[in-house]
């Protein structure tokens, strides 16, 4: 008999037995069964007030996460994906991309479906504004590539929460290669004016708009 203890948290999924010693390779029984093991989501974070426009940070809680980000997927009910920024085996971090403008329906929850190694929980859900919220003015609009410079950035007059530097993070985005990214510093906000004071490092010449998230 062989006893261990995993280093960290399985993983979901179904899972083979594999053992090792000093020869190498032991041939396991084909009939020995997989080990399978599920995947709980507990919370996401925030869960209201979602821009439909995308952009907010979730985290979300749980057991059954994989380390490794490829392994996997997060879809809202409408088909909305949720980008992948960091997992680890009780959190995932994702980015969510903008909401299906054709079916956006900000009285019913959307289900959250996540799937790590082909096994999926569909048991949390979020919610999104009534209205869109955005930045509705960036200035100014030509900037050096390789001084820096300060950028105020606007946005809408209904935004609906108490701004705070802490809650965003920004980065600069290529126009034509959504690949091609700058992080961007959040400098000062005005809360009054709705507006973020942003520090522009400098980056090669090119078309670029400013990507917010907000926590």
């Amino acid at each position: 008999m062989i006893t261990c203890i995993l280093t960290v948290p399985a993983a979901a999924g179904s899972w083979d037995v594999r053992v090792t010693d000093a020869s190498g390779l032991i041939p396991v029984d084909s009939t020995v069964p997989k080990i399978n093991v599920g995947l709980t989501v507990t919370s996401i974070s925030p869960s209201t007030d979602l821009n439909q426009l995308g952009g907010d940070v979730l985290t979300l809680a749980g057991e059954g996460f994989d380390t490794i980000t490829d392994n996997t997927q997060i879809t809202f009910s409408d088909g909305t994906g949720c980008d992948i920024t960091s997992t680890s085996s009780g959190s995932i971090e994702c980015i969510v991309s903008g909401f299906n403008t054709a079916t956006i329906n900000s009285s019913t929850p959307y289900t959250a479906t996540v799937s790590v190694n082909s096994v999926t929980d569909s048991t949390q859900s979020v919610m999104i504004l009534s209205t869109k919220q955005s930045g509705v003015s960036v200035s100014p609009t030509s900037v050096s590539p390789v001084l820096n410079s300060i950028l105020t950035v606007t946005l809408e007059s209904t935004y609906p929460h108490t701004l705070a530097a802490a809650d965003f993070s920004a980065k600069l985005v290529s126009s034509t290669d959504n690949t091609i990214t700058r992080p961007l510093y959040i400098m000062d906000v005005d809360d009054s004016a709705k507006s973020l004071t942003i520090k522009f490092p400098g980056a090669e010449s090119g078309i670029y708009h400013v990507q917010l998230s907000s926590t």
